[in-house]
């Protein structure tokens, strides 16, 4: 008699949707989904992006509007995103390159464009790369195919696949790209990060590395955008101190669910992490935060970065390991959101 290791599963059938099934208009539907925070996080971890904030939607420039401007996260670095449901055409790519030069102000510095359509020819990727190559350093264009998947008779699912990127995106963390030189603190900022993904990536970690070292004080990793749960560590160069936190935002109506469903583990939590965490409300049903005290740590300090990195990254992993599975544990996004539309408060 076999044990229940030896028991063959049912599945259920995978199905892709026409995407004019899911949404019906690409301004009135598609661009307000693409808008929201837990959708603009899933684009943004498939690209390789930091998390996005939405900025703008149906921006004008001159005759034309643009879908939708979004801006970096603690940065004043502006990303445009023009989208199709359709295939990708003509039409599109010259939007894209009227609302590159019509944005270009000293308000709004375009950093990143994003060309999101049902699918790309050939002859459009090559003009991507051909962008990417003749404006190196200064905007970087990226395409991403969007489609829509149901098992059996759920709900839609959506699914961003990237198409294109800059050929010198993967590089730029090792220092060998060719972004627009750093300046000033910025310098400081993508030296110390690029060096810390270097060491993450020489001891094997679970953690998923950025292809880009930032020029903020902050690195992210994601746990789960659809439910807004990334970890953050952080220096600070004014108090000399390095610190790590899990982050529960950018998924409104979803943090507060999770936040409280980790909380009543509190004190499981802290004894699988090994000592107290500082739990907060930083803003009612928008931002949360469980935060471990941070050490003192000087980044301008080059003789004291291997310590500072390592300890940073035995931090990161150590959320990772607690927090990671306790969160893919809970409902979906659908049934917290269901139970916070119940909810009496």
């Amino acid at each position: 008699m076999g044990d229940e290791s030896d028991i063959i599963p049912k599945l259920g059938q995978l199905s892709q949707l026409e995407l004019r099934s899911v949404w019906k208009k690409e301004d009135k539907v598609f661009t307000p989904w693409l808008a929201k925070q837990e959708n603009l996080n899933l684009l943004a971890d498939e690209l390789g992006l930091p998390p996005l904030e939405e900025h703008q939607r149906e921006v004008n420039v001159g005759r034309y509007w643009a879908d939708l401007v979004c801006k970096i996260t603690g940065t004043d670095d502006y990303v445009l995103i023009e989208n199709q449901i359709e295939p990708s055409d003509h039409k599109h790519l010259g939007q894209i390159l009227t609302y590159v030069v019509g944005l270009d102000s000293d308000d709004m510095k375009i950093k990143h464009v994003v060309w999101v359509a049902a699918e790309f020819s050939d002859e459009h990727l090559a003009a991507i790369t051909w962008l990417n190559e003749h404006l190196r350093g200064k905007i970087s264009v990226f395409a991403a195919s969007i489609q829509a998947w149901r098992i059996d008779k759920s709900e839609p699912a959506a699914k961003f696949q990237l198409r294109a990127r800059p050929n010198d995106w993967a590089e730029s963390i090792r220092g060998v790209g060719t972004r627009a030189p750093a300046q000033g603190i910025d310098i400081n900022r993508e030296e110390y990060w690029a060096a810390f993904a270097e060491s993450l990536r020489n001891r094997g970690t679970p953690l998923k590395i950025r292809e880009v070292a930032p020029r903020i004080g902050f690195y992210t990793f994601t746990i789960d955008a659809s439910k807004g749960a990334y970890i953050y560590v952080y220096r600070s160069v004014s108090d000399r101190v390095i610190g790590a936190y899990l982050s529960l935002a950018l998924a409104p109506g979803v943090v507060r669910r999770v936040y409280e469903r980790l909380l009543a583990e509190r004190e499981s939590i802290e004894r699988e992490f090994g000592g107290p965490i500082d739990w907060r409300e930083l803003e009612t049903n928008k931002n949360y935060r469980a935060q471990i005290q941070y050490v003192e740590g000087n980044a301008l300090d080059r003789a004291d970065w291997e310590r500072q990195h390592a300890w940073l990254a035995d931090q990161a992993e150590k959320f990772y390991r607690v927090f990671k599975p306790r969160i893919d544990a809970m409902p979906s996004k659908a049934t917290l959101l269901e139970e916070a539309a119940g909810s009496p408060d």
